[in-house]
């Protein structure tokens, strides 16, 4: 068993903070964080999301999904957070535990009942979220945006839309909203992993468009399908909440799925050269439609 030190893991220390014995492990987090499991004596699942002290980029990440969840409870979505979240501050570094929900929406893969299922839990966060400040989003999405792509043709393109449309009030807007980090069960749904962002209030149909095109991109069961019920909640029922043109809920859905496009382009250059490209040209010809 590891022995305690600064940036070394002591799985006892572990089990002590959180009151539950280990369980195992899931593959490592892309950032480098350890994905650990532990159970309770009432036999309730947690998982423990570790940064090492010494490893900068796993604690950033990690900060970055507590103040995430903060501010998801903040603006009145506490039910997309997972259950039993807590921070673990032990001598080697930094944790995050929840409950554990078992797999992903991408892992299960179950079709449009799940889909059903996400976009009813996210139509309910933009209601229970929504406020009367215009929603000037689109500099948020733009920041996450050029990290992935060389093109700033296409942020011009989508500024010059955005300045002429009327965005109405604004509601919970979270980035990276992805079939990956999204969890249901029965008629729940929660989401994991929120990015660090500036503002977390902005139009939800970024999200949403990020979501659908994930799912298309992933080839995931009744993918058409649910892309065309996730673009319908953004252009239809989310432009009446938020008061809003149903134009400018289409530029919404549009950049999200600009920003999705982007990334799954920018995370396959080298595995899929190929691929990316293709991705990438379905990035541009979005924006020269709008």
């Amino acid at each position: 068993m590891p022995t305690i030190g600064v940036g070394t893991m002591d799985i006892r220390e572990l089990e002590s903070a959180l009151g539950a014995r280990y369980d195992g492990c899931y593959a490592s987090g892309h950032m480098g964080a350890s994905i650990l499991r532990f159970r309770r004596a009432d036999n309730v699942g947690l998982v423990l999301k570790y940064a090492s002290a010494e490893n900068a980029q796993a604690l950033s990440d990690l900060e970055g999904n507590i103040h995430g969840y903060e501010q998801m409870k903040a603006n009145g979505a506490s039910f997309l957070v997972p259950p039993d979240v807590q921070v673990v501050n032990v001598p080697s570094g930094v944790a995050l535990a929840m409950r554990d929900l078992g797999k992903n929406t991408t892992t299960l893969n179950e079709g449009i009942h799940t889909w059903r299922v996400v976009a009813e839990n996210l139509e309910g966060a933009v209601r229970a979220t929504v406020q009367r400040n215009e929603a000037w989003y689109a500099e948020e999405v733009f920041t996450h945006m050029r990290k992935f792509v060389p093109n700033d043709e296409i942020e011009a393109r989508f500024r010059r839309a955005v300045r002429t449309q009327r965005n109405g009030r604004s509601a919970l807007m979270l980035l990276d909203l992805t079939p990956d980090n999204m969890f249901v069960s029965g008629e729940s749904a929660w989401f994991l992993d929120p990015w660090r962002q500036t503002t977390y209030q902005g139009h939800p149909g970024v999200s949403l468009g990020q979501f659908a095109t994930l799912v298309r991109i992933y080839g995931l069961r009744d993918a058409q399908p649910a892309f065309q019920m996730f673009e319908e909640l953004a252009v239809r029922r989310v432009s009446s909440i938020l008061e809003c043109e149903e134009r400018a809920s289409m530029t919404a859905f549009r950049l999200g799925q600009t920003l999705q496009l982007v990334l799954s382009a920018h995370v396959r250059r080298d595995t899929e050269p190929e691929k990316a490209q293709a991705l990438y040209q379905e990035a541009l010809d979005i924006m020269n439609d709008l």
